[in-house]
């Protein structure tokens, strides 16, 4: 088993991502954390912050640069939207009864779209709209994740020494 320091480089940059996700996806499910939602997607951007704070903490002299902390993000919201949908298809009965809070208004939605979408459309309603909210949930976390990735660079921005002191100084 190797060290996280003798690790490859590839491995280093996904350990944090996969951490980031990872946290995405339980806060998302566990009752109570999973309000943060309600807070602009609380539960997304935390996730990104703090898989590029794991990031920056490996290196913190070099820390991580703005366009490297947004990819980083967005990554780790990606995996928190697989983890999270997983989730969902695997400890509920089935996904559209994770549904159930938009209550009646979904199968209204549904049944009108029926009555609009043309014949050959309208008898995939009942795989078209969980690929909605799949869809959409995926874009979602990616623009939350973004923007965690940029909160991230600009609360960890990347260090250099002070030739003068020796001492560690932010920015450029």
């Amino acid at each position: 088993m190797t060290s996280d320091k003798t690790a490859p480089k590839p491995l280093r940059r996904l350990t944090p991502i996969l951490a980031g996700g990872l946290a995405i996806a339980l806060a998302e499910n566990l009752p109570g954390l999973s309000l943060l939602d309600w807070i602009c997607c609380g539960t997304i951007w935390s996730g990104a912050l703090l898989a590029v704070y794991l990031r920056c903490r490996e290196n913190p002299q070099q820390g991580v640069a703005f366009g490297e902390a947004v990819s980083i993000g967005v990554m780790a919201a990606l995996v928190g939207a697989i983890l999270n949908l997983t989730i969902d298809f695997a400890f509920k009965k089935s996904f559209l009864d994770s549904l159930r809070f938009f209550g009646d208004d979904t199968a209204k939605t549904a049944e009108t779209l029926r009555e609009l979408l043309p014949e050959s459309i309208s008898h995939r309603m009942p795989m078209l709209l969980p690929a909605g909210f799949i869809a959409i949930s995926v874009i979602v976390h990616l623009i939350v994740g973004a923007i965690g990735g940029m909160l991230g660079a600009t609360i960890f921005p990347p260090r250099k020494e002070d030739r003068v002191g020796g001492r560690i100084s932010e920015g450029e």
